[in-house]
């Protein structure tokens, strides 16, 4: 069999384990820990820090609904004396109740900063405080002042935002989410919206899309759309994009990703002089190849790099070696499934680098580090797998999604993708030599 052969070999079982994953769906949520001792503002060791970060929350949500003509809403102001309280379980029923309402709020400009406080305190209670500002420290030391850091998850969002000497004032560097610039329709944005908060705050220091931006990025994506299926190509139902009565609307979570990632797409290019950092959330596709591992996150280069620096893989190696040891010998670690969870995520997104790379060595090293960090998570069990399938490793892809089933015996979801794979195993080679 010839290179070219083994080639396409290997992208026909890519292909159809990527099918196989998609059966997943989206990366479920672990419930929330209860500890023993529940987490407590006036015992957290950055109590001080986290008391002046509601505060002057506060203070921007009043300036923000000033600055938009109105006075702070009573609810909003309840919210935030509750937080100052640590009044956990108020924060959280108010949280919900404020989110419910605040999409039918016109022009209400007080949720993000409402958000970035409930969020933040939220994954302080359920991670407690050694992990929440452990994952801080790191981070924040790891980006220079000045740089953007797009944070994709809870952690990279709240938790950096919090504890970042001035999130509002960008010190030490500016913090962005890119999966909460998603909306289901084309629509004004108001300083409610994540897009419109960001220009409020950050507006004046580095170039923010505007709502012509964002139309444009609407617009180019049903043009993809439309030309994908003029090809012939089914569109899933998670990225169905229609115009109804002249609005824009996307269906899905891929295809509210696929707007953010976009809208990611025109920050990084609207401000060249930056540097950029990225905690994965969803994979943003057009990333891979300016990223590198940088610590827990990654480093957004910018030029895409032709290979990865042989020093820089080695320092990533080590210096996850180091941490894995260090936080399976930790039973708070152990103990807790948010933090185990967040940094099985964390080092499946590296792994993620290096299977684009096709470095198929160290990404499988990687995949391995973030299971046994995590065992349940399907992220980098799913990612393993399908890193195997690109190798013609059938078994022991299949052997994966055991184990994971072995853990998760009800979720049905795995089962139809082994099902998927048993299938393609029969029909297909089972090594690239085969005819």
């Amino acid at each position: 069999m010839n290179k070219g052969s083994q080639l396409r070999g290997r992208e026909h079982w890519a292909v159809a384990v990527v099918a196989a994953l998609a059966l997943l769906g989206p990366v479920r949520v672990e419930a929330a820990d209860q500890p023993s001792q529940p987490w407590s503002l006036d015992r957290s060791p950055v109590a001080r820090q986290l008391k002046a970060f509601i505060a002057a929350k506060k203070d921007q949500a009043r300036a923000l609904a000033k600055a938009d003509g109105t006075e702070l809403p009573p609810e909003f102001a309840v919210f935030f004396a509750a937080a100052a309280r640590g009044d956990m379980g108020s924060v959280t029923n108010l949280l919900d109740a404020l989110g419910q309402r605040y999409p039918q709020i016109p022009g209400e400009p007080a949720w993000q900063p409402t958000l970035e406080v409930g969020g933040a305190l939220g994954v302080f209670a359920n991670a407690g405080d050694a992990n929440s500002i452990s994952f801080s420290k790191d981070v924040i030391a790891s980006i220079p002042p000045g740089s953007i850091f797009f944070g994709g998850t809870d952690w990279g969002r709240f938790l950096i935002t919090a504890l970042s000497a001035s999130q509002i004032h960008a010190d030490p560097f500016f913090t962005i989410t890119p999966k909460s610039f998603g909306r289901m329709e084309m629509r004004s944005i108001s300083r409610k919206d994540n897009l419109g908060y960001l220009r409020s705050v950050y507006g004046q220091l580095i170039k923010i899309p505007s709502e012509q931006d964002v139309q444009r990025c609407f617009h180019d994506y049903l043009s993809e759309i439309e030309a994908r299926q003029a090809a012939g190509q089914k569109i899933s139902a998670d990225e169905q994009v229609t115009t109804e009565g002249g609005t824009i609307q996307v269906r899905g979570v891929q295809g509210v990703m696929n707007i953010n990632a976009r809208i990611a797409k025109l920050i990084f290019d609207e401000n060249p002089d930056r540097e950029f950092y990225v905690e994965e959330s969803y994979v943003i596709p057009w990333m891979f190849p300016y990223l590198e591992p940088h610590r827990l996150i990654l480093k957004l280069n910018r030029k895409p790099q032709a290979e990865l620096d042989p020093a820089a893989i080695a320092k990533d190696r080590a210096f996850w070696d180091g941490l894995t040891s260090q936080l399976l010998a930790d039973p708070g670690f152990l103990n807790n499934k948010s933090t185990r969870s967040r940094y099985g995520k964390l080092r499946s997104a590296i792994g993620g680098v290096y299977s684009y790379r096709k470095l198929t060595d160290e990404a499988e090293y990687a995949f391995k580090q973030a299971i046994k960090l995590d065992p349940a998570n399907p992220e980098a069990n799913f990612r393993l797998a399908q890193l195997y399938i690109t190798v013609n490793r059938v078994d022991d892809a299949i052997a994966v999604l055991k184990a994971l089933q072995r853990l998760d015996p009800t979720e049905q979801k795995i089962q139809a993708a082994l099902d998927q794979l048993q299938s393609l195993k029969q029909s297909g080679p089972r090594n690239p030599e085969q005819r």
